[in-house]
């Protein structure tokens, strides 16, 4: 059960310092973007993973989800650690599934 909760700690930080920034920036630039679609999102997520601020915010949320996990209270560790961690663990899922359904569907041969 440790490795499941450092496995599921790891996913959602990287998820979630990658979503939280992004769905930031795309609200605060939705009316100012020239691009449209796929384009548009995929160009910020992989300037998103260069820059410096994700790294940041993977690591302190990777060391608040695992403190978190080991909270001796059961109502702090579902509301900090579960219900934060699978929810952004499944949207991150979701979103790569979703880019790779649209790659391999729409690519040209």
């Amino acid at each position: 059960m440790k490795s499941f909760k450092v496995a599921l700690t790891v996913l959602a930080a990287i998820f979630g310092a990658l979503l939280v920034p992004t769905m930031w920036t795309l609200v605060r630039e939705l009316g100012s973007q020239k691009q449209t679609g796929v384009g548009a999102i995929a160009g910020g997520l992989v300037e998103t993973l260069l820059s410096p601020l994700f790294w940041i915010l993977s690591i302190l949320f990777f060391f608040f989800f695992l403190r978190m996990s080991k909270s001796a209270s059961d109502a702090v560790r579902i509301l900090f650690f579960w219900i934060p961690t699978i929810a952004s663990t499944s949207v991150g899922l979701l979103l790569v599934a979703g880019y790779t359904y649209l790659f391999l569907h729409f690519r040209q041969h």
